[in-house]
Order: structure tokens, then sequence, then C-alpha cells
């Protein structure tokens, strides 16, 4: 398995260049949950996988990969895709609201919250205060573009919101009504909104 120094190195390599997780990962070929997933150590890598992730962006080997992300990196040796987003990134602040609001969309991906029905209203509960000023459409736009749509889908609407599920569990719940699909997100919603509602009666 991948050691925790290369980790740290993808992660350290791709901050220094001011680059997104998203970004990366379409160089490599993979959606960013995925290599968020290997970044933070949530999803174990194996030799020949980090070997490829490293080579793919980096043009660098496992097995010295660690060492070149200590070093000065020659742009112009990197492949052609990861100089384009450098280039692109350069005048990117990677702590802007938007990207804040992606980051803890990708936390609770990896994290399990979509492996329920959901909507962006309980999403953006969830993420916190960091992002409490931002829109439940700017949710709902990130969750309806890549790489993000190939791993959520929505299943049905409840009031002007849509349902989503993580498409690896959305055959458990693919046998529930519309009407119990509502309920089940009514149910949450008065939960997270209403919390002292049943105490107080």
């Amino acid at each position: 398995m991948a050691s925790i120094e290369f980790r740290k190195a993808l992660k350290t390599l791709r901050l220094n260049f001011k680059l997104s997780q998203s970004l990366v990962a379409n160089v490599a070929g993979i959606d960013q949950t995925e290599y968020s997933a290997f970044e933070t150590g949530k999803k174990k890598l194996d030799l020949d996988s980090a070997n490829n992730l490293s080579t793919k962006i980096w043009r660098a080997k496992y097995t010295d990969f660690v060492a070149f992300s200590n070093r000065e990196i020659n742009i112009s040796k990197l492949p052609v895709a990861t100089r384009k987003i450098i280039k692109e990134s350069e005048n990117v602040s990677l702590n802007d609201s938007s990207n804040l609001l992606a980051n803890a969309l990708d936390k609770l991906i990896i994290e399990g919250f979509l492996n329920i029905p959901t909507t962006s209203k309980l999403i953006h509960h969830a993420m916190g205060e960091d992002v409490k000023n931002k829109n439940t459409s700017e949710i709902t736009s990130l969750l309806g573009k890549s790489p993000r749509n190939k791993v959520i889908e929505s299943i049905g609407g409840y009031k002007n919101q849509k349902i989503y599920i993580h498409h690896e569990y959305k055959n458990k719940y693919s046998l529930l009504t519309k009407e119990e699909l509502i309920i089940l997100i009514s149910k949450q919603e008065e939960k997270v909104f209403q919390p002292d509602s049943k105490e107080e009666q």
C-alpha cells in the first residue's frame, strides 16, 4: 500500500501549485471524490495504482515521488494536462467560498451523507458554518456537473428540491414510492430543522 508520506506529497504538490482536487482528478482520469479519498487516506492505494497516479499527474514514479515533491519542480517537464491546469490556476485562490462549498460537499459524499436520500437543503445544513451564506442552488449546480453527477443521482423531488442519492445506494431505495420518499425526506427535515418540537409536546 502507498505510504502516508506519498499521500502527504500528493497534497503538498497540489497546494503548492494552487490546484483543486477536481482539476488534479481530471488529469488522473478519476472522480474527485476518489482522488480525495486517496489523498486523505480514506481509500487505500496499492503501489501500482499509486505509481499510475503520480506518473500520470506529475510524471514521477512512486519510488521517487516523495523526494520529487520536495525538489524545485521544472513545470516544462510535467505532463501537458498538468501544465495546463497549473497555468489556469495561477491566479486562483483555493480559499474562495465556491471552493469551500465544493470541498464541503465532497467531504459529505465521502463520509456517506448521500448514501440515503437527501436534498440540497439538508446537505447545506450539514456543511456547517463556513458555507452558511451560500445558496442551496449552488449545491444543486455542483451536483449536476461532472464529476459529481457520475456519483450522485436525482431520484425524485420534494417541494421545489431534487432528492439525491449516491448511485451505489440507488437500488436500495428504488422500490420506494414517490410518497414514501417524500415521507422519508420530511422526517429528516423535521428532525434537523425542528429538533425541539417533540420535546416540547
